[in-house]
């Protein structure tokens, strides 16, 4: 299974750099342009899933089978415990047995999961405790769960190349169907996540990958052409873009960036 080679590498880059894992992932796959689109989506949703994981799956791995986790491990027992559609073409099951794990993922229960509920729903001891203490078990259970259910994968539209409307258009004419966010006036909610680098609207600067929540908090933040804009915990650059699009380039925004790195408000149109 050569896919698994792939999950491997990608999480042990993240081990070693921990930066936005959806940018380190892209700049995988630019440097891997043999891996058809369908690869790509299977090896970047075990990526996440094994991240998203992480602490389940060294539960069971540790707690359960008396092993030493780590990457190879991690990905095949997220693979037996959420097989991607298309399993029966992997030798999911062979490649387990050689690695010393059972067939099948023993999904267990919370109350007696080796290292707690907060290992069982891969949640931090300390922010496990404090969402119990606030909303109590059940509760917290329900939180838990939401919280390690992907999104819906969202777009923003540049409204400086496009309106929502023809981004829209243009998804659909490739194929994707997207449909209007229900509060920012500049996201596209899909059903799933796009080959975004294969897309002409991606390349074009049309749109880009950012959460509703995001959006929001841009539009909330008001940023008018010509002001001086501090993004002071700024990640991937995703805001101080949106910022750059809503002063229509005219301004100075400094993103506050582990590098320091600043820039002026001119790459959304660019």
């Amino acid at each position: 299974m050569d896919e698994l080679s792939h999950i491997v590498s990608l999480l042990h880059a993240f081990e070693i750099e921990p930066k936005p894992l959806d940018r380190l992932v892209g700049s995988y796959f630019q440097s891997h342009p043999e891996l058809s689109s369908s690869r790509r989506r299977l090896i970047a949703d075990m990526v996440f899933g094994v991240i998203r994981w992480k602490s389940r799956l060294d539960g069971w791995i540790v707690g359960f089978l008396g092993k030493k986790p780590d990457h190879e491990k991690r990905a095949l027992c997220f693979l037996l415990w959420k097989p991607p559609p298309d399993a029966d073409r992997f030798p999911i099951q062979e490649l387990a047995w050689k690695n010393g794990l059972p067939s099948v993922f023993p999904d267990g229960d919370s109350s007696d999961f080796p290292g707690g509920e907060a290992a069982y729903y891969s949640m931090p001891e300390f922010f496990w405790e404090m969402m119990v203490n606030s909303f109590g078990i059940e509760r917290t259970r329900c939180m838990a769960e939401a919280f390690n259910t992907p999104a819906r994968p969202i777009l923003r539209v540049n409204t400086l190349k496009c309106s929502r409307d023809e981004a829209i258009s243009m998804l659909m004419g490739s194929g994707i169907l997207g449909i209007p966010t229900p509060f920012s006036p500049f996201g596209i909610a899909l059903e799933k996540r796009p080959p975004l680098f294969s897309l002409p609207s991606y390349r074009m600067g049309m749109i880009e990958l950012q959460d509703e929540a995001g959006q929001l908090s841009v539009m909330a933040a008001h940023p008018k052409p010509g002001e001086r804009v501090l993004d002071f915990c700024a990640g991937a650059g995703g805001k101080s873009l949106m910022m750059a699009m809503l002063m229509h380039n005219q301004g100075v925004i400094r993103a506050n960036l582990s590098t320091a790195a600043s820039h002026r408000a001119q790459g959304a149109g660019s």
